[in-house]
Parts: structure tokens; C-alpha cells; sequence
């Protein structure tokens, strides 16, 4: 998390691979949608276009007016991803101690099976602190390029997307 905060090191990145599983007579499947659309929008150092969400407690953010005040971080997330789930923890004490520093933190569940029940129910089953977004049509993870759960994207004050792969090195 420090190189992703701090800016160190410029990740590069490879596109996701579509597999046979992915596509079906020719048509992505709803569950990989967002995997093989991201890769087009999540170009290091680009700048992202703004956008427009809504938490769980119904307030309405624009990407614009959130990086005035600093760094913003979209953590992707589901309700049934194991890899997700032994993440909570550390994301809880990530929250705490960045936004001491002025960065805002997201959780955003773009999976089309998460209903907003589940994504409650995920919030308090865990104690997730950070705002979270239920984003079933994946629109945010469209916009910043986000291909797998969990992963962490950062924004910066300029609204260039600064980096995108993994929430830690802790494996």
C-alpha cells in the first residue's frame, strides 16, 4: 500500500486473457463483463473521466470534487470472493490509517450477483468501516480499469489514475 499511496515505482500491467469460459457463442458472460472490458480504460498515469456514485447510505460523490481534497482509492470487492473476504481485516486497518492522511477510501462490489442485501450484510458481517458502493453494472470499474477482486486503484488530485493491481504485498 505504501507504493501505491506514496507513487513509487510506475506499474506496468498486462490485458486480461478472455478464456473459453468467458465467452460463450461469441458473447462475454455476465460474471467476466467487467475482467475483459477494463484492460481499454486502465492505462497508468491516464487521466480518468470523472464520474458520479452513490454509497450504501445514499450520498452521492463526484469523482471531481473528491480528489480536490486528496487521493482517492477504489478498493474492488465481493461478497463471495474468498481472496476478498481474507483482505477485510487488513483493508479496515488500511482505512483507518491512510485517511489520517486525507485519502478517501472506497469499497466497490461491481459483481452483477452481489445484491445490494448481500453487500450490507458483507458490511456488517466484517465491520468494513469504508463507504462502500454497490456497482452491479460496473461502471466504476470500467472507468478506472479494474479487473479482478480484490484490487486497489488509486486516483490522485490531478484525476490520474496512478495505480491499479494489488491492495498490499502481503500475500
Amino acid at each position: 500500500m505504501l507504493g501505491l499511496l506514496s507513487g513509487l515505482g510506475a506499474l506496468s500491467w498486462n490485458a486480461a486473457l478472455v478464456s473459453d469460459k468467458q465467452v460463450v457463442d461469441g458473447k462475454v458472460s455476465l460474471k467476466h463483463r467487467v475482467l475483459t472490458e477494463a484492460p481499454k480504460s486502465g492505462a497508468i498515469n491516464r487521466r480518468v473521466s470523472d464520474l458520479e456514485f452513490t454509497d450504501l447510505q445514499g450520498r452521492t460523490y463526484t469523482l471531481s470534487q473528491l480528489v480536490q481534497r486528496g487521493p482517492v482509492v477504489f478498493v474492488f470487492t465481493a461478497t463471495k470472493c474468498p481472496a476478498a473476504q481474507r483482505y477485510t481485516v487488513r483493508i479496515n486497518q488500511l482505512y483507518e490509517s491512510y485517511r489520517k492522511k486525507g485519502v478517501q477510501m472506497f469499497l466497490v462490489y461491481p459483481n452483477y450477483d452481489d445484491t445490494r442485501e448481500a453487500v450490507l450484510q458483507h458490511q456488517r458481517e466484517y465491520g468494513l468501516k469504508s463507504p462502500a458502493v454497490h456497482d452491479p453494472d460496473g461502471a466504476i470499474a470500467r472507468t478506472v480499469g479494474a479487473t479482478m477482486t480484490p484490487q486497489a486503484v488509486l486516483i490522485d488530485k490531478k484525476l490520474l489514475l496512478r495505480y491499479r493491481g494489488a491492495i498490499d504485498d502481503n500475500r
